[in-house]
């Protein structure tokens, strides 16, 4: 009877399990799918800016095989073929791919293929080696599973999407040690700036490719007044006078056709602005820059809420006095920085915006209701890195 019951037993247990089992949902299988070339002619060995909108390369792949029914979503993925083989550190990206998942197509422009290319951390303006491959994935991010196709190789020279860089080098020093300017995009020439402390001596402008390799650098100096010329033509840059400098260049020879520099000397940085008083607000107070490391600090009590801007000047007097020194009616107003008109929160770094001479920028303003009350604050402004100029206030005690 005992033998009977445990055979009954184990009978029904097997049965319970064998219906949880197919119960389940059908377990997938990578089985892999196939990417075809179909571009309907040549693709470009040399992408440039100026032929952003054309075509690169035309792709189609097979449905991704999972062993059952399921709809995947598509990406391409590209890496340095020479030196990340193993797709360690790829870039991948769906903007160019039809989002119809049932397309499996991508229509690749030069634009989209080098933002791909340009963003791997061994990018190079040589010939790069890039394997091309598509990315299937189904599931969650907890229950993902993914496939690759088998990649494709290309050979192609990119080029750089970060903004263009001009060493100011001076006489023996090294182009690579020297203080940079920074123009606003990759494709601007007409707008390098940069506040640069210089020592007296003779410069001349060094332009490395678009990946800030100075070896082969075209070299620009001067011929007279704020004309630049390259080569052998071109005389040293004298810089008279050591002290800080806005140094602005313009390599565009679109329009005019001059290529020109300016070197605008300043004796220090100011704040002004109802902040520092009501009354006479145009009136700036001076900071002042240890080691000139271009690094501008004062110590100052502000009206809470209110507004302030930050000027750099040259001052014809002393930079102390009480009241606060005013610079003279003739000096140079080289930029005005301005934050984003709202209020900037005590030790935190906020981003500043350069406006340059001829634009008001906006007002930054201080923690704080504006109830009549002051705070004593330290003020520091960092404009050592080239259109990166920080602000920012820490309470003083």
């Amino acid at each position: 009877m005992k033998n009977t019951l445990k055979l009954t037993f184990f009978t029904i247990l097997l049965i319970l399990l064998s219906s949880c089992t197919n119960d389940k949902d059908p377990l997938t299988s990578l089985n892999g799918f196939e990417l075809r070339d179909v571009s309907e002619s040549p693709s470009p060995a040399v992408l440039l800016n100026a032929n952003a909108a054309q075509t690169y390369k035309k792709l189609e792949w097979d449905r991704a095989d999972y062993g059952v029914s399921t709809s995947a979503t598509y990406t391409i993925s590209v890496t340095d073929h020479d030196k990340d083989p193993n797709f360690l550190n790829p870039v991948e990206s769906s903007l160019e791919v039809d989002p119809n998942p049932d397309a499996r197509k991508a229509t690749l422009t030069v634009k989209g293929f080098n933002d791909l290319i340009s963003k791997l951390t061994t990018f190079n303006c040589g010939v790069m080696n890039i394997d091309i491959r598509v990315k299937s994935t189904i599931g969650s991010s907890t229950n993902k599973q993914v496939q690759y196709t088998e990649p494709k190789t290309v050979s192609v020279v990119g080029y750089s999407t970060t903004p263009r860089v001009l060493a100011f080098v001076k006489d023996s020093q090294s182009p690579s040690n020297a203080p940079k300017i920074i123009s606003s995009n990759f494709d601007k020439l007409d707008d390098f700036q940069g506040y640069i402390y210089l020592e007296a001596g003779n410069y001349k402008f060094y332009q490395p490719d678009d990946c800030g390799n100075y070896e082969g650098a075209k070299v620009y100096g001067t011929s007279s007044g704020d004309a630049i010329v390259e080569g052998s033509e071109a005389s040293s840059i004298n810089v008279a006078t050591s002290g800080h400098y806005f140094v602005t260049v313009n390599l565009n020879t679109e329009g005019t056709g001059a290529r020109t520099f300016k070197l605008s000397y300043y004796k220090a940085f100011g704040i002004f602005g109802t902040a520092i008083r009501t009354v006479g607000s145009v009136n700036m107070v001076p900071m002042t820059d240890d080691n000139n490391t271009n690094v501008w600090k004062l110590t100052i009590e502000l009206f809470k809420g209110k507004l302030f801007k930050f000027k750099s000047s040259d001052w014809t007097a002393a930079l102390t006095g009480t009241p606060p020194s005013v610079p003279s009616a003739s000096s140079t107003i080289i930029s005005t920085l301005g934050g984003a008109g709202i209020p900037i929160s005590a030790g935190v770094e906020s981003s500043l915006f350069d406006f340059g001479a001829s634009l008001p920028g906006k007002d930054i303003k201080v923690p704080g209701d504006n109830d009549g009350t002051k705070q004593n604050y330290e003020v520091i402004i960092d404009v050592s890195n080239p259109r990166n100029y920080t602000c920012k206030l820490t309470i003083a005690e």
